[in-house]
C-alpha cells in the first residue's frame, strides 16, 4: 500500500494541488539506526553539501510512537545566514546536530540537519501539519516552505526492510487545562473530555483548540470508506473509538 495515498486524497478534496510527485523507491546502502531497527532513509542520503547562504533551516529527527518510525521537522528561518556560522545560528535547539546536505529551490536555500538527542515537544511538525494543515496550532507556514515540502515530499519516506512506514495526520482537540499534566505525562486525552464517553472527537484546528494529536491510522479506510475498525467521521470530525492510535500532545 502506497503510504501517501492519504496525502493524495486529501489533497484531491481540498483542491489545492494537482498531485503529489511519484514516490521514488531505490534500494540503498546506507543507513541510519533507531531502537536497534534498521532505518532506510534514502532522500537523505543523496543529498549533497554546497557552501551557500542558508535562507531556511530543516532540522529533522526520527521518533517512534509504539511500533510506528516517522519523522519530525523544525523549521528556522535564518535570513541568509552564512553556511559557516549555521550551527551558531540554531543552537538554542537542544541536541547534538549534523548537517546532511543542503538544496537550491526557487529563491531561497534550504539546509538539513539530523538532531539527535532532543525530546522537546513545540514546535516540532511532521509534513501533515505543513501540505495539509499548513500551520501548527493555527500559525501559518510560509509558502515557500509548503511549496519546498510539496516538492520534497520524498524527504519523509523512511522503509523498514522496503516497506514504507506509515505516516501520521494531524488533528486537534480541546481539553481543560486541568489535564496538561496527565496529558504530558501519558500523551492521551482517553479520559480528559468533558462528555461521559470512551469516544474520541478529534478535527481541524479551531481557535480554542490546545491539544495536536498524531494520528497513525491506515490511509486506506479514508480513501476507499468512511470508517475503520477504530475510527468513523462525521462532517469533518474524526470519532475514535479509543486512543491506541493516537499520540496527544498538549500546548
Amino acid at each position: 500500500m502506497d503510504s501517501n495515498k492519504i496525502f493524495d486524497c486529501f489533497i484531491e478534496k481540498k483542491n489545492r494541488y494537482d498531485n503529489i510527485p511519484n514516490e521514488i523507491i531505490e534500494k540503498n546502502t546506507k543507513y541510519d539506526t533507531l531502537d536497534n531497527m534498521v532505518i532506510n532513509h534514502p532522500f537523505i542520503d543523496k543529498l549533497q553539501l554546497i557552501e551557500l547562504e542558508i535562507n531556511y533551516c530543516i532540522l529533522y529527527r526520527f521518533n517512534k510512537f509504539k511500533d510506528f518510525n516517522y519523522l519530525e521537522y523544525y523549521i528556522v528561518n535564518v535570513n541568509n545566514c552564512c553556511y559557516s556560522n549555521i550551527l551558531d545560528e540554531i543552537n538554542y535547539i537542544k541536541g547534538s546536530k549534523k548537517i546532511k546536505g543542503t538544496i537550491q529551490f526557487k529563491n531561497n536555500n534550504y539546509i538539513l540537519i539530523q538532531v539527535r538527542e532532543n525530546k522537546e515537544i513545540e514546535k516540532w511538525i511532521v509534513l501533515w501539519d505543513i501540505i495539509i494543515n499548513q500551520s501548527y496550532f493555527g500559525l501559518k507556514y510560509d509558502r515557500d516552505i509548503v511549496d519546498f515540502f510539496y516538492t520534497y515530499n520524498q524527504l519523509d519516506n523512511l522503509f523498514i526492510k522496503n516497506n514504507i512506514c506509515l505516516k501520521p495526520l494531524v488533528l486537534y482537540a480541546s481539553v481543560d487545562i486541568m489535564y496538561k499534566k496527565y496529558i504530558t505525562s501519558h500523551k492521551s486525552i482517553q479520559y480528559c473530555q468533558n462528555i461521559n464517553t470512551s469516544l474520541i472527537e478529534l478535527s481541524n484546528y479551531k481557535n480554542d483548540n490546545n491539544v495536536r494529536n498524531l494520528c497513525f491510522i491506515n490511509d486506506i479506510d479514508i480513501c476507499k470508506k468512511n470508517e475503520s475498525d477504530n475510527y468513523y467521521i462525521i462532517n469533518n470530525n474524526w470519532v475514535f473509538k479509543n486512543d491506541k492510535d493516537i499520540l496527544s500532545l498538549i500546548k
